[in-house]
C-alpha cells in the first residue's frame, strides 16, 4: 500500500503518559473494546501491525498529562458558560420586545423567569458538563448530560402552558411570545454550550 493513501495518527496509553503517532491507512477498521474503561470512555482500539511505522513518542508522565486535561476541560466550560451567557440575554432581550397582547405585567414576568432560566443554566451546565466529561469525554455523553438539562426546562414550560391552555385558552400569537421570551433564550444558552463543547471534542482539545 502507498504512503499516499496512509496518515499519520495519535494515540496513547489510557493515562496519557505515553502519546505517539502511528502511520496507518485512511480507511480503517477499530475495535470496540469491552472492558470497564474503554466502555466508560467511549474508546475504539486501531489495532496496527509491528512492522508499522512509528512517529514520534512522548512520554508526559500521568499526573501533568491529567492536570492539563483537567484544565483544558475547566477553561472550555468557563468560556461556554460566558458565551452561552451572553447568547441567552442577547435572544431575550431581542425577543423581549414582541409587542404583548393582554396584561403588560404578565409578559414582564415571562421575560424575567426566561432571564433567570438562562442564568441558572449559564451557571449550572457546566457543572453539569464537567462531571460528565471529567468521566466520559466523548459525544454521546455530552449529548446525554444536553438531554438532562434540557428535560426539566421543555417539562416545565409545557406543564406551564398546558395549565394555561386549560384555563384560559389558546391563543397563536400570546402562545409564541410566551415561547420565544420565556423558552427559547434557555434553550439557546444550552445549545450554545453543547455546541462549543462538541467542537472542542471533535478538535481533540478536551483529550
Amino acid at each position: 500500500m502507498s504512503e499516499a493513501s496512509m496518515s499519520w495518527k495519535p494515540g496513547g496509553c489510557h493515562c496519557g503518559a505515553i502519546r505517539y503517532e502511528v502511520l496507518s491507512p485512511d480507511a480503517i477498521e477499530a475495535v470496540d473494546c469491552t472492558c470497564s474503561i474503554c466502555r466508560m470512555t467511549g474508546y475504539l482500539h486501531l489495532i496496527v501491525p509491528s512492522t508499522a511505522r512509528i512517529g514520534k513518542i512522548i512520554s508526559t508522565g500521568s499526573r501533568p498529562m491529567l492536570r492539563n486535561r483537567y484544565l483544558r476541560l475547566v477553561l472550555a466550560l468557563l468560556a461556554s458558560g460566558v458565551l452561552s451567557f451572553a447568547v441567552g440575554i442577547a435572544i431575550g432581550s431581542a425577543t423581549s420586545m414582541l409587542h404583548c397582547e393582554g396584561e403588560r405585567l404578565a409578559c414582564n414576568i415571562d421575560v424575567a423567569v426566561g432571564a433567570y432560566a438562562t442564568m441558572m443554566l449559564a451557571a449550572i451546565g457546566p457543572l453539569i458538563y464537567f462531571v460528565t466529561l471529567a468521566v466520559a469525554t466523548n459525544r454521546t455523553a455530552l449529548l446525554g448530560a444536553t438531554l438532562v438539562l434540557l428535560a426539566p426546562l421543555l417539562a416545565g414550560y409545557v406543564l406551564g402552558e398546558a395549565e394555561s391552555w386549560r384555563y384560559v385558552g389558546f391563543y397563536p400569537y400570546p402562545a409564541l411570545r410566551t415561547f420565544l421570551v420565556l423558552f427559547f433564550p434557555p434553550f439557546a444558552a444550552i445549545l450554545t454550550q453543547w455546541s462549543a463543547l462538541r467542537m472542542a471534542i471533535g478538535r481533540g482539545i478536551l483529550t
